[in-house]
């Protein structure tokens, strides 16, 4: 099986040799303006992003934390999010972040080869042309993330290679405000559990899955105290936590019928947001949710997007 880090050298050197070919000519669709709410514009986003991520092994026993949140009354929960027909990464991240399915973007696997990110940009597009000075951070462990989706976008999307131990104290000295970079949206991508999944099985059975089940809910745990200490002081932060897909034995690839592979968890934390009740969300939710909490419409983006807010 080639590797998720094998595969991103290859989708680079394509894209470089793409990128003499083709020209990226975005198409037109709504108007290029901005509406913004000023009583939102100054809110705080998180989002943690979980890569392969099997609803049904979180549970009270491996993630105490997770469970318990899942349970919160101030907190959006469903463990049937629903992924793309295509079950591989790429298609995933790339929906998560732009806000339209892959029929749009067009990208079915790991080498983003037909991605136009000027067609259809990350969030961080929108947010920095609406207010830059909105400090945007995006940190993946997964290079392509933030090599092929996110680009320039954020003020900070570093592309070198990173543990999830590294992503979870970046983040948190970010949002503590110990750290050089300063982070008003934040995404994280944490790998570990997809690399396990892989290289163990996706499975409640398998130890070392479960265990890295355990690990990433302490790396929430730790980063959603850290936002309430935030909060305590008057910040105003949504906590969104997604993941890209499950896995069934060793694999996800080319699943698409599979439950264990193509539900998967989206929460939405927030102590006063009213969010929407007895509703699945899809990949391309997460964008429009993230939109509509910092007051920003976009006219071309609402034509495009795919997806709807989970906020009322």
């Amino acid at each position: 099986m080639i590797s998720k880090k094998t595969l991103a050298i290859i989708s680079f050197a394509l894209l470089l040799v793409s990128s003499c070919k083709k020209e990226d000519v975005p198409i037109p669709c709504g108007e290029n303006s901005y509406q913004i709410d000023e009583s939102k514009i100054s809110r705080k986003v998180l989002v943690i992003g979980i890569d392969g991520f099997r609803t049904d092994v979180m549970n009270l026993s491996n993630s105490p934390f997770l469970h318990a949140l899942s349970q919160d009354s101030f907190t959006y929960y469903t463990g049937q999010n629903k992924v793309e027909y295509y079950t591989s990464s790429g298609p995933n991240w790339t929906s998560l972040l732009a806000g339209v399915h892959w029929e749009k973007h067009l990208v079915i696997d790991n080498f983003f080869s037909a991605y136009n990110p000027l067609e259809y940009p990350s969030f961080f597009h929108y947010i920095e042309n609406a207010k830059p000075e909105i400090k945007t951070v995006s940190i993946s462990h997964w290079i392509p993330i933030n090599y092929v989706i996110v680009g320039d976008e954020a003020d900070y999307s570093p592309i070198q290679a990173i543990s999830d131990q590294e992503v979870a104290a970046r983040a948190t000295a970010i949002i503590n405000r110990t750290d050089n970079v300063e982070g008003d949206v934040i995404f994280l991508h944490f790998d570990d559990l997809d690399h396990f999944g892989h290289a163990n099985g996706f499975h409640d059975t398998i130890p070392e899955y479960v265990q890295a089940v355990s690990t990433m809910d302490g790396y929430v745990a730790s980063l959603l105290n850290t936002v309430e200490a935030r909060r305590s002081l008057g910040e105003d932060w949504i906590v969104f936590i997604v993941s890209d897909h499950g896995g069934f034995g060793t694999s996800h690839s080319g699943l698409p019928d599979e439950p264990s592979v193509n539900q998967t968890i989206f929460y939405a934390n927030h102590p006063t947001a009213v969010f929407k009740t007895n509703y699945i969300s899809s990949q391309a939710d997460l964008v429009p949710s993230i939109l509509a909490f910092l007051g920003i419409k976009h006219a071309n983006f609402d034509c495009k997007a795919d997806g709807v807010s989970i906020i009322e």
